[in-house]
């Protein structure tokens, strides 16, 4: 702390400005471990290719990826979602495509896998339809309603 502002008093100038920033910059804590977006998809990808090589003995997980890279849990959910958010659909996009490599291999349970994609990907089962206005379309159909409707369609024109 500046001489100044452990005796109480009040400096002036640039110079008590710069002490000003230089104390609320050191009471923000540590540098980031993961200091660019660059890096976190970096460090996901050499985790990622360690599941990949150890034959997708664990899922890929953000508190895995914390000890691999020797960090906290939050540490990891801060970089994705707050300092590099920019990164989330990449960083989605390479657990996805793990997860399904894992399954296609046979090592990951298919329906925990559809769990995690689901709740760590946002995956849906079904996606609604919406128009350019924002109002919702008409709900899809599926093959055998189409057959059904295409069936119906026929008897009528003949």
């Amino acid at each position: 702390m500046p001489q100044a502002a452990a005796k109480g008093k009040r400096g002036s100038g640039k110079a008590a400005k710069d002490n000003v920033v230089k104390l609320v910059s050191a009471e923000k804590g540590q540098p980031r471990t993961i200091s660019s977006a660059d890096e976190l998809m970096n460090l996901w990808a050499g985790y990622i290719d360690s599941i990949v090589n150890d034959d997708y003995k664990v899922y890929p997980t953000k508190s895995g990826f914390a000890k691999f890279i020797g960090c906290n849990y939050t540490t990891v959910y801060h970089s994705i979602y707050d300092y590099y958010n920019g990164t989330k659909k990449d960083f989605d996009g390479l657990l996805a495509d793990t997860l399904a490599n894992g399954v296609n291999a046979g090592m990951y349970n298919v329906t925990m896998t559809i769990f995690c994609l689901k709740n760590w990907c946002s995956w849906a089962d079904k996606q609604e339809q919406t128009n350019v206005d924002g109002g919702k379309s008409e709900k899809l159909i599926d093959k055998e309603e189409a057959a059904e409707k295409l069936k119906e369609y026929a008897k009528k024109i003949v």
